[in-house]
């Protein structure tokens, strides 16, 4: 998944996800255009509040978020948003 976003300076981003599946757990890895990717591994059912990393800088970037799981594993991404 990409979003185009330019959230406001000095905010936290953060996801809303959850984690649906046989297994119910796996990795989130996220990353603003070509910076490295930060990865989180996230488990269960419930929702989860999982902070990503923060914007390189205050121009428009592109937010890319990738789900590796098990096979049966999927992510349920709710929002994402800055706080």
């Amino acid at each position: 998944m990409v979003v185009p976003w330019r959230p406001p300076l000095g905010r936290e981003v953060v996801a809303r996800v959850r984690v649906v599946g046989s297994t119910g757990r796996g990795e989130l890895a996220a990353s603003w255009d070509d910076e490295p990717a930060v990865v989180v591994g996230v488990a269960g059912g419930s929702w989860h509040d999982v902070a990503l990393p923060r914007p390189p800088g205050i121009v428009r970037g592109r937010l890319h978020l990738a789900w590796h799981a098990a096979a049966g594993a999927s992510l349920i991404v709710d929002r994402v948003e800055a706080r």
